[in-house]
């Protein structure tokens, strides 16, 4: 069984407005067999929101998560997108997660700029 997921891009630089802020995609490739739950976490939560934060991917397939990069100063800060195996009867991906999960997971840098 082989778990393989690829976020696009690995690097992401966000130019926001400090009044309105910015939004863009990341996206996310099941590469492997099986079919994923993903999680969705940032470091710095203040200034970043996703849509979904939880989401399922078939294999073989692609799905796209949007970025929200709300009003604030600009940094470096990072994105981690954890995974597990989701069987058939999975209808949402919250439900594999729990506090003590041990995950593989993709780490992307997002580096904020002011326009």
């Amino acid at each position: 069984m082989a778990l393989a997921l690829v976020v696009e891009p690995a690097i992401l630089q966000v130019s926001f407005s400090p009044a309105a802020g910015c939004t863009g995609p990341i996206l996310l490739h099941n590469v492997g067999e099986v079919r994923l739950g993903f999680k969705v976490k940032c470091s710095l939560n203040k200034f970043y929101t996703f849509k979904p934060i939880f989401g399922i991917i078939e294999p073989h397939t692609d799905f796209q998560v949007e970025l929200t990069r709300t009003n604030g100063p600009p940094g470096e800060h990072k994105i981690v997108i954890e995974y597990l195996p989701a069987s058939p009867e999975v209808t949402s991906a919250k439900t594999i997660f729990t506090k003590s999960s041990k995950c593989p997971s993709c780490t992307m840098q997002v580096q904020a700029v002011a326009a």
